[in-house]
C-alpha cells in the first residue's frame, strides 16, 4: 500500500513479485523472520504471531524499527500465503534508547516502565538490587519484582503520579534497609504522561546517623539544663527558684547569714547561689540586683 511506499522508499512495481531476502530486510531481520515463518507453520489454524520489533533498511540506505504482525491464510489445512502488517515504531524506539542512556547514567538505582509496569530498561545499578543482568529483568513486570509488602505504597504513588503528572518523592523501609525513591512522569509529543522513570537511593546509613544524632542531642538537653526566657517573667525564667528566693531576701536587705537561716541552707550555698545569679545576670552589686527584683516582681520594696 502507500503507507508501505513512504516507509520503505520503494514502489509496488518494484517489489511485486519479489521473493526473500527483500531489500527492506537486515540480516537480523532475514533470520528472525524465517522463524517467525516456521512458528506460523507448527498450528493447524490461522495463527496471529506478534514479533517484538525489527530493524528494517530504507531505499536510501537509513533504518527504521517496526514491529510486525504475521497471519497464515489457509485453506483446508493448507498454507495459502503468509499476510504481514507492520507498524513503524523508530519513534518509540529511539526515545526508549535516550532514557536508557539517562537510566544508565544514574549514580542510584534507575528504571523505565511503560503504563503497564513492563520494564523497558534498568541501569546496573538497579539490576544488583534485584540480583540479576539488567536484560533478564528487562520486560518483566515491575510489581513482580518488589517485595509483595511495598506492592501496595508503590501502586499509591503511581498512582499519584499519574493523576498529578508531577514527580512524586517518598520514603520506604524493607527488612531495616530505607530508601528514598521518586517517580518522574515522561510525557509522549501529544503531552500525555506514556512512561514512569523510577529513582531509589539507599539512605540507610543517613537514616541511622539521623537517629544517632537526635539520640545524642536529646542526651545532651536532659543532662544540660536549657532555660528559655519567659516574656511574661523576663530574665527570672533564667534563674532557678532557689535562686529567685535568694534575690528575693537579698533584695529585702537580708545578709548571707539571714538568708541562710531562712532557707536552711549552709552560709558557702548562699553565696554560691548569689555568684551565679549575678554572673547570669551580669550584675556586680547588691544595689543592682535590688532594682533588678523590683523590677521583675521578685521584691515589692
Amino acid at each position: 500500500n502507500s503507507e508501505f511506499e513512504a516507509q520503505t522508499g520503494y514502489r509496488f512495481n518494484e517489489v511485486v513479485g519479489m521473493r526473500p531476502p527483500y531489500p527492506w530486510w537486515t540480516e537480523d531481520t532475514e533470520a528472525r523472520f524465517y522463524r517467525l515463518m516456521e512458528a506460523n507453520k507448527t498450528t493447524g489454524s490461522p495463527r496471529r504471531v506478534s514479533d517484538d520489533r525489527h530493524l528494517f533498511r530504507k531505499k536510501d540506505g537509513s533504518h527504521f524499527w517496526v514491529e510486525l504482525l504475521t497471519s497464515r491464510v489457509i485453506d483446508d489445512s493448507d498454507t495459502l500465503y503468509f499476510m504481514t502488517t507492520w507498524m513503524d515504531i523508530t519513534r518509540r524506539v529511539e526515545e526508549e534508547e535516550t532514557a536508557r542512556t539517562l537510566i544508565n547514567s544514574a549514580s542510584n538505582l534507575a528504571i523505565l516502565i511503560d503504563l503497564d509496569y513492563r520494564i523497558l530498561a534498568i541501569n546496573r545499578v538497579g539490576a544488583g538490587w534485584f540480583g540479576g543482568a539488567a536484560d533478564d529483568i528487562s520486560d518483566r513486570e515491575y510489581f513482580q519484582m518488589i517485595p509483595p509488602e511495598l506492592k501496595h505504597l508503590w501502586q499509591q504513588q503511581i498512582a499519584k503520579t499519574l493523576k498529578s503528572s508531577r514527580r512524586v518523592n517518598f520514603d520506604s523501609e524493607y527488612r531495616g534497609v530505607h530508601y528514598a525513591n521518586s517517580i518522574c512522569p515522561v510525557f509522549d509529543t501529544q503531552h500525555e504522561v506514556f512512561r514512569l522513570a523510577i529513582f531509589a537511593q539507599d539512605i540507610t546509613l543517613r537514616k541511622h546517623t539521623e537517629i544517632k544524632v537526635r539520640s545524642a542531642f536529646k542526651e545532651l538537653m536532659s543532662a544540660v539544663r536549657v532555660s528559655i526566657p519567659n516574656p511574661e517573667r523576663g530574665f527570672t525564667s533564667t534563674l532557678t527558684s532557689r535562686e529567685e528566693s535568694v534575690v528575693q531576701l537579698l533584695a529585702e536587705g537580708k545578709n548571707t547569714k539571714e538568708i541562710s537561716l531562712v532557707l536552711d541552707l549552709s552560709i558557702k550555698t548562699i553565696e554560691t547561689h548569689r555568684s551565679r545569679v549575678m554572673n547570669k545576670l551580669g550584675i556586680h552589686s547588691i544595689a543592682e540586683l535590688t532594682k533588678f527584683a523590683i523590677r521583675e516582681g521578685l521584691s515589692q520594696l
